[in-house]
């Protein structure tokens, strides 16, 4: 599935995803997923029940862990903001070199464009008039830069359990800023959002009297 996946593209630019979850196997583009309304939004607090509502504890985050944050430098290696593509024709040895901005790296790419120009990926795809033309050549960078973007903000959460969460579904996620216990919980700006769960594992310990149900995500966003 993994090799599948990885090979999976159209000339729109969109990068194909091919996973499962527990509803079976999906094919679906990186973007569509990204695109789901979020069927549920979590909230981290200073500490578990501070909203002193029982029924809203299924929405507060147990723990979490950002191991990933917007990087200029990662983002211009892996060609999120402009790819130069060299086409090599087998046939006739005709050698062709382009660079490509990419469009699909959210609503800070084009900030970013102006400040980081130079290139930062090269892509060396062999051709041939023999056979049918494919996306390939025009797609790669604009895959490069929608995978770039999902992986400037990941989020490890773990979550109070519920059978509806499953990987490729989107989670609205609220996290605060770091402050002292004595001070008021305000949502950092950086890290809230919907969310696209791309893992998620489901565990139940047997610790005390009663069983404790709950869910591991690993949560993207796209910048």
């Amino acid at each position: 599935m993994d090799d599948f996946g990885g090979r999976a593209n159209w000339a729109d630019g969109k990068a194909w995803l091919f996973f499962e979850n527990r509803t079976g196997y999906k094919f679906k583009p990186l973007e569509e997923l990204a695109a789901i309304s979020p069927i549920k939004k979590y909230t981290q607090y200073g500490t578990i029940g501070a909203d002193n509502d029982a029924s809203m504890l299924e929405h507060h985050i147990l723990n979490y862990k950002i191991i990933s944050r917007l990087n200029v430098e990662q983002a211009v290696k892996s060609g999120a903001l402009q790819t130069e593509v060299t086409t090599h024709n087998q046939r006739t040895r005709e050698v062709e070199t382009k660079k490509t901005v990419p469009a699909s790296f959210g609503s800070i790419g084009d900030a970013m464009r102006l400040l980081y120009s130079k290139v930062g990926r090269s892509l060396n795809i062999p051709t041939t008039s023999r056979i049918p033309e494919t996306g390939i050549p025009a797609s790669t960078p604009e895959q490069a830069a929608a995978a770039s973007g999902l992986m400037q903000l990941i989020v490890l959460a773990q979550v109070f359990g519920d059978p509806a969460l499953e990987a490729g579904s989107n989670v609205e996620i609220e996290l605060g800023k770091p402050a002292a216990l004595s001070e008021n919980n305000q949502i950092d700006p950086l890290v809230q959002g919907n969310f696209l769960i791309s893992k998620l594992r489901h565990e139940i310990s047997h610790k005390g009297f009663q069983p404790r149900y709950s869910c591991s995500l690993e949560c993207l966003r796209k910048t």
